[in-house]
C-alpha cells in the first residue's frame, strides 16, 4: 500500500512540477502549484527520515546508502550553518537522497519482481503523460514556432530523464516507438544537452539490441537497424528543415558560443573559489552559492539575474568544498561499480544504468541535476533499485 501511494505522490509531483516550472517561462504560473509540489517533497523527505529510523539496520550495511547518508548528513549541516533561509534550502538539498534511501528500502525483501514489473509499467506511462504535457507546453510558449524556433526549454528533461526506464521493457516496438517520442521532445525543446542525450542512447540502444546480441538473422538485424536510423534521420530532417536549419545551427553553435558561455561562467567560478577563505575551500560557502553571492549574471530585459555556475562538480566543490565534492565522486563511484556488477545479473538493468550514467554525465557537465528538486529524482530511483536489488543478490555476484 505504502509503496502504490508513494508512486502515486510521484506522479502528482512530476505533473505539477511541469506545468509549474514549464509555465513559468510564459508568466502563467496561479494557483496552488507550487504550493503542491513544495507539499509533496516535504511529504517524501518525512517519510524518507521514516524509513531511515525503521531501516537503520539494512541500510547501513550497503556501502552505497553508507555514502548517501553520508552526504545527507554533510549537506544539512551546511545548510544550518550557512543558510538564510534553513528550512528552504533544506528541503532542495535533501530531495535527491532522501529519494534514494526510500526506494531502495522499499524495493528490499518480498515482492520484488512484483513492484519492480509496477515501477516500469508506472514510469512508462509518466513518461508519455509528461510527454504529451510537455509538448502542449512548447507550442504554447510565447514567441515560439517550429519556423522561427524559440526559447530553449529546460523541462524538456523531466521527460529525457525517464527514458533510461525504456531500457526495461522486452518489447522492442514499443521501445523504438517510445525513443521516438523521447526524440521529438528533445528537438523542439532546442536544448542541445538532451539531443546529446538521446542520440548516444539510440547508439547504444541499437548496439544491445542488434549488434551485441547473437540470436537472429545477420541480414535481418542489419535492415532493422537500416530502417531505424532512416526513420529517425527523416524525423531530424523534419523538425530541422521546418525550423529552416535552426536545429542544426544551434548544434553547430556549441564551439563557437563557449556552450551559452558556460566557459566564460566557469573561469569566473574557478577564479572566485580561488579567492575563498580555507574553510569556505573546505567546506563551501552553502547551497546554491554560486548564485547567491552573485558572482555570475547576465541581462533579461533591464535587470540583471544571478546565474549558477552551470556545472554539477563545480557547483559542489563551490557551495560544499572540497569534502562535498570527495563524498559526492565516492557516490558516484559506487554507482559505477553498481552497474559493472548488476551486469552479471540483469541485462536490463545494465543497460538502463549505462544509459543513465552517461546522461548523469552529460548534464552534470552542462548544466544541474542535485541543485534543485526536481528530474533528478528519476535517475536516483533507477540507481535505488539497482542498489537494492544488489543488496539482496550478494551471493550471486
Amino acid at each position: 500500500m505504502f509503496f502504490r501511494f508513494l508512486i502515486f505522490l510521484l506522479f502528482i509531483w512530476s505533473i505539477v512540477s511541469l506545468y509549474f516550472f514549464g509555465n513559468s517561462d510564459v508568466q502563467l504560473v496561479g494557483g496552488i502549484a507550487p504550493y503542491i509540489t513544495s507539499i509533496i517533497v516535504s511529504l517524501i523527505e518525512i517519510f524518507a527520515i521514516i524509513t531511515m529510523v525503521f531501516n537503520f539496520k539494512i541500510l547501513v550495511f550497503s556501502n552505497i546508502c553508507r555514502i548517501v547518508i553520508l552526504w545527507y548528513v554533510y549537506v544539512s549541516l551546511n545548510v544550518l550553518l550557512n543558510s538564510a533561509n534553513v528550512l528552504f534550502d533544506l528541503r532542495e538539498v535533501i530531495w535527491w537522497p532522501s529519494i534514494f534511501l526510500i526506494f531502495f528500502a522499499v524495493f528490499y525483501g518480498k515482492s520484488l519482481d512484483v513492484r519492480f514489473n509496477f515501477i516500469v509499467k508506472s514510469m512508462i506511462c509518466l513518461l508519455l503523460i509528461l510527454f504529451v504535457q510537455f509538448v502542449l507546453i512548447r507550442f504554447s510558449t510565447i514567441g515560439f514556432s517550429i519556423v522561427t524556433g524559440g526559447k530553449s526549454l529546460n523541462h524538456v528533461f523531466y521527460v529525457i530523464l525517464l527514458t533510461p526506464f525504456i531500457f526495461l521493457l522486452r518489447n522492442k516496438t514499443w521501445k523504438y516507438l517510445l525513443f521516438s517520442l523521447a526524440i521529438v521532445a528533445a528537438l523542439i525543446s532546442f536544448k542541445r544537452s538532451a539531443m546529446i542525450c538521446m542520440f548516444l542512447m539510440l547508439l547504444i540502444s541499437i548496439y544491445f539490441d542488434y549488434i551485441r546480441d547473437q540470436r537472429g538473422n545477420f541480414f535481418s538485424k542489419i535492415f532493422i537497424v537500416f530502417i531505424v536510423v532512416i526513420g529517425l534521420s527523416g524525423l531530424y530532417d523534419h523538425f530541422n528543415s521546418r525550423s529552416d536549419d535552426y536545429i542544426t545551427n544551434r548544434l553547430s553553435s556549441i564551439q563557437d558560443d563557449g556552450g551559452s558561455g558556460r566557459v566564460d561562467i566557469y573561469n569566473t567560478v574557478f577564479n572566485s573559489f580561488e579567492k575563498q577563505f580555507f574553510e569556505n575551500k573546505l567546506m563551501g560557502v552553502g547551497h546554491n552559492g554560486v548564485r547567491n553571492s552573485g558572482i555570475v549574471w547576465e541581462t533579461r530585459g533591464v535587470a540583471n539575474q544571478n546565474l549558477s555556475s552551470h556545472n554539477d562538480f563545480i557547483e559542489i566543490i563551490y557551495d560544499y568544498g572540497v569534502i562535498g565534492i570527495i563524498i559526492y565522486l565516492f557516490f558516484i563511484k559506487s554507482v559505477i561499480s553498481n552497474t559493472l556488477k548488476i551486469r552479471k545479473l540483469d541485462s536490463r538493468l545494465f543497460q538502463a544504468n549505462i544509459v543513465s550514467l552517461i546522461m548523469f554525465l552529460v548534464m552534470s557537465m552542462v548544466s544541474h541535476l542535485i541543485l534543485y528538486p526536481t528530474y533528478f529524482a528519476y535517475l536516483v530511483i533507477l540507481w535505488a533499485i539497482t542498489a537494492s536489488y544488489l543488496h539482496q543478490n550478494k551471493a550471486n555476484l
